[in-house]
């Protein structure tokens, strides 16, 4: 699994960071590409938020042996439900304060996950449970 650490409690629409190490151990260059995406599911399984940083493109990791991974270390800032204002007022997204498990995938900017990554405790769409995350108002 790529190494990722992350806050353990958040505040709703104030940001955070998680840090990431990504490296490529297989035989060829992730031509399509993707994106780190990060996933807050509830306890039904249901998607509360997802985090993509398109700041970093996996198809440029270079491919290494798995003994000698050339690991690229990624410092991605997110914010839950961030608070918009508009002539009517400010507003933010509804997400409740709670425990989350935290999930890791690659894909699209939109966050839709495209590989299928060599980790447990999937979710059957791609996405792997890294962990729990509390948010907070």
């Amino acid at each position: 699994m790529p190494e990722i650490a992350w806050p353990s409690v958040i505040r709703k629409g104030e940001p955070f960071i998680i840090q990431s190490k990504w490296a490529n151990a297989g035989v060829a260059p992730c031509y399509g590409g993707g994106y780190p995406c990060f996933t807050l599911k509830d306890e039904k399984g249901g998607i509360v938020s997802v985090l993509t940083d398109t700041s970093f493109n996996v198809k440029n990791l270079p491919v290494s042996p798995p003994d000698k991974n050339a690991e690229q270390a990624l410092s991605s800032t997110f914010v839950i439900a961030p608070a918009h204002q508009d002539r009517k007022g400010i507003f933010s997204r509804a997400c409740l304060p709670g425990t989350y498990d935290l999930y890791v995938s690659v894909g699209e900017r939109d966050g839709s996950p495209v590989y299928e990554l060599p980790y447990p405790d999937h979710d059957g769409k791609k996405r792997y449970k890294i962990g729990t995350m509390v948010l907070q108002d």
